[in-house]
């Protein structure tokens, strides 16, 4: 008798989970809820992503399966809520599953064009890794002069060992000033791991997206900020155990911060304008989509139903 894996089932009933959830989409309870956040984009373009990215996600995680419609909608308008695509290809923000919850996290990129929007004198902010296959072969170096960290750094894109021995941000201004922030070596990016919340499945499928985001958000904390970046921020640090004021990454003063030194010439002569420095605006509540109810005996289709 032939032995079938579980596994190899899962792609067909991706596809009739996907496609079921798609009709669901293009109701109009869905639409008229989800279109108006697109600003003018084709609502169809958005569920031919949204599809992309559910299979995805399902045949990574079987327990995508198992998740309810009205969540998977939830994660849908709070990435067009941020105005971040669920697109594998652009990594903007990715879809976890938890029990028959999906949830909605940002990625690096997202993290990084939110980032640039915030600060229009910025013409790139992206995160780097550093491997130990770059140290072994003197690909990688830095240095600290007068206070301001110089990195001489040629990538390997496809290294054969991804053990990562550094991460840092590369900040470069529209005037053509090159500044590196955010510098974090293996013992400080251990350190961070090490207060991963119980059951983060971020951290066990997307480890390296989870370094980025470390130094994204140490290095962030120089540059002027809008209430939804900040809401962004806290989304990615619900995937560490913050119990008994524990905190993620310190971006206080102190040795213990390299990047501590640049803060003032980033502020004296980039010209972050003042007030949103000196007086935030309040940040809002996240963005909670209004309960939709689902199709009436859809709940045994489609794992039980939320409003249970």
């Amino acid at each position: 008798m032939v032995q079938v894996d579980k596994r190899d089932l899962v792609p067909l009933e991706a596809v009739n989970r996907v496609s079921d959830l798609i009709e669901y989409l293009k109701a109009p309870a869905c639409r008229d809820k989800l279109e108006p956040l697109l600003g003018g984009g084709s609502y169809d373009h958005v569920l031919c992503s949204f599809a992309f990215a559910m299979q995805r996600c399902m045949e990574n995680n079987p327990d995508a399966l198992q998740c309810t419609k009205l969540s998977c909608y939830e994660s849908l308008y709070e990435a067009l809520s941020y105005g971040l695509s669920l697109s594998p290809t652009l990594g903007h923000a990715y879809l976890i599953p938890y029990g028959k919850k999906m949830t909605f996290r940002p990625g690096y990129k997202g993290i990084e064009k939110k980032i640039l929007e915030a600060n229009p004198n910025l013409l790139c902010f992206s995160a780097q890794l550093v491997f130990r296959e770059e140290i072994e072969q003197g690909k990688y170096s830095w240095k600290d002069v007068n206070g301001e960290i110089q990195i001489n750094h040629e990538y390997i894109l496809e290294p054969k060992n991804p053990d990562v021995v550094a991460a840092y941000t590369r900040v470069q201004y529209k005037d053509g000033y090159v500044q590196y922030s955010g510098l974090m070596l293996k013992e400080e990016l251990a350190a961070v791991r090490s207060l991963a919340a119980r059951g983060s499945k971020a951290w066990a499928q997307f480890p390296l997206q989870m370094y980025r985001k470390c130094t994204l958000r140490r290095a962030f904390a120089h540059f002027a900020a809008t209430p939804e970046l900040e809401n962004l921020i806290r989304r990615f640090d619900e995937d560490f155990d913050m119990s008994e004021g524990k905190r993620i990454i310190d971006v206080t003063p102190g040795s213990g911060n390299r990047t501590e030194t640049l803060a003032g010439r980033i502020n004296a002569k980039k010209s972050i304008p003042p007030q949103q420095i000196d007086e935030p605006e309040p940040i809002p509540d996240e963005p909670r989509p209004p309960e939709l109810p689902l199709p009436q005996g859809d709940e045994e289709l489609w794992g039980d139903s939320p409003q249970a």
